[in-house]
C-alpha cells in the first residue's frame, strides 16, 4: 500500500522562497552586467549662428526748411537719417533680408549694349511711339546726353518739366538704370498750367535696353513729378516717388505712388498699400516722427476751405495711411 503524501504548507513556502531567491540572483547579476565602453564621437559646428549685414551707419539728412526733404542729388542713392531708432530697424529689415536666399541679378553688365555715336531718329509722329524710339535708341548704344539734348528738340523736355536721369541704380544689381519724364508736345501748351505726359524707367538686358516700368499715357494726366529717387524706408536701396495730377472743372486729384524694384517677379511694384490721394494739394517727403524713416505728407484742400493732412508710414512690409491730422 503506498504512502500518501502530504505537503505542508510550509515546505511548499520554504520551496517557493529558494526558488525565488535563485531568480532574484540571476536578475541582480544581469543589471550589474555593463557593456563594454565604446568611444562616441564629438562632431564640431561648421557653421555660425547669424550672417554678416551690411547698414548705412550715416548719411546726409537732406533737410531742407520746414522738415521737407530736398531733392535727391543725381545718382545718388540717399538713405533716411541715422538716428539711432533708424538704425534699429534698418538693421532689423536687413537681418530679415540676410535670412532670404540672395536674389540673382536680372541684369548683367555685358549685357548692356557698348555705347556707340548713334544719332536718334526723327521726331516720331504719335507720342505714343516715343517709348519705343527711345528704347532703340539707348540698345544702340544712344549716349543719354544726345537723348536729353534730342528730346528737347521734339519738344518732349522743355523748361517746366521733363527729366533724363542715368546714374541711379534702381535694381540693386550695379547697373544704371535710366530714368526719363517727358512732356508729349503733341499736345503741349506753354500757358496751361500742367501738360501730359509720361514717366519712363528703361533698364538693360540681354545687349539691349527693356521698358521696366511706364505710366499710363494718358491726355487728362499731367507730367509725373518725382519727389525722390532714394531710399525712403532704410532697407539701403532706392525708391522711387512719384505723383500723378488729373484735374476736374471743380478739382484736381494727385495721386502718389511708392515703387520699388522686385526681383523676384522682376518688375517695379508699389510699396504703398493703396494709391496715395490728395484734392486740391500736395504731396511731401518728411521724416514726420524723427524716426530716421520717411514718411509721406499728403496735404488736402477740399470744399469750404476743409484741410486734410494724411501720413503714410512704413509698416516693415509696406506704406500705409497711419495718421489723418
Amino acid at each position: 500500500m503506498m504512502k500518501k503524501i502530504t505537503f505542508r504548507p510550509f515546505s511548499i513556502f520554504f520551496v517557493g522562497l529558494v526558488l525565488a531567491l535563485t531568480a532574484c540572483g540571476e536578475a541582480i547579476d544581469r543589471i550589474g552586467e555593463r557593456p563594454i565602453d565604446t568611444d562616441t564621437p564629438v562632431f564640431q559646428r561648421t557653421a555660425t549662428p547669424g550672417g554678416v549685414v551690411s547698414i548705412w551707419m550715416e548719411s546726409p539728412t537732406a533737410q531742407e526748411g520746414g522738415g521737407e526733404i530736398a531733392s535727391t542729388p543725381r545718382g545718388e542713392i540717399l538713405a533716411p537719417a541715422a538716428t539711432a531708432t533708424a538704425l534699429t530697424g534698418t538693421l532689423t529689415a536687413a537681418t530679415l533680408t540676410a535670412e532670404a536666399p540672395p536674389p540673382q541679378p536680372n541684369f548683367q553688365p555685358d549685357e548692356c549694349p557698348d555705347p556707340s555715336g548713334r544719332v536718334p531718329e526723327p521726331r516720331p509722329s504719335d507720342f505714343g511711339d516715343f517709348p519705343t524710339a527711345i528704347g532703340t535708341y539707348l540698345s544702340d548704344g544712344g549716349p543719354t546726353t544726345v537723348l536729353e539734348s534730342e528730346l528737347r528738340n521734339w519738344g518732349a523736355i522743355t523748361g517746366e518739366g521733363g527729366i533724363v536721369q542715368a546714374d541711379t541704380d534702381l535694381t540693386g544689381d550695379g547697373i544704371h538704370e535710366i530714368i526719363v519724364a517727358i512732356y508729349n508736345p503733341f499736345a503741349y501748351n506753354d500757358e496751361a498750367f500742367r501738360n501730359a505726359g509720361q514717366l519712363l524707367i528703361y533698364g538693360c538686358d540681354n545687349g539691349g535696353y527693356r521698358l521696366l516700368y511706364t505710366t499710363v499715357n494718358s491726355p487728362g494726366q499731367a507730367l509725373p513729378v518725382l519727389h525722390r529717387v532714394g531710399d525712403m524706408n532704410g532697407d539701403v536701396r532706392a525708391e522711387v516717388v512719384y505723383d500723378i495730377e488729373s484735374c476736374t472743372y471743380t478739382y484736381c486729384l494727385q495721386e502718389g505712388q511708392i515703387i520699388t524694384w522686385n526681383p523676384i517677379t522682376g518688375t517695379f511694384i508699389p510699396l504703398n498699400n493703396a494709391p496715395i490721394v490728395t484734392i486740391n494739394g500736395r504731396l511731401s517727403i518728411q521724416d514726420v516722427d524723427e524716426d530716421g524713416i520717411l514718411e509721406v505728407r499728403a496735404i488736402s484742400n477740399a470744399a469750404f476751405e476743409q484741410r486734410v493732412v494724411d501720413i503714410w508710414d512704413w509698416t516693415g512690409r509696406n506704406y500705409v495711411l497711419a495718421l489723418r491730422e
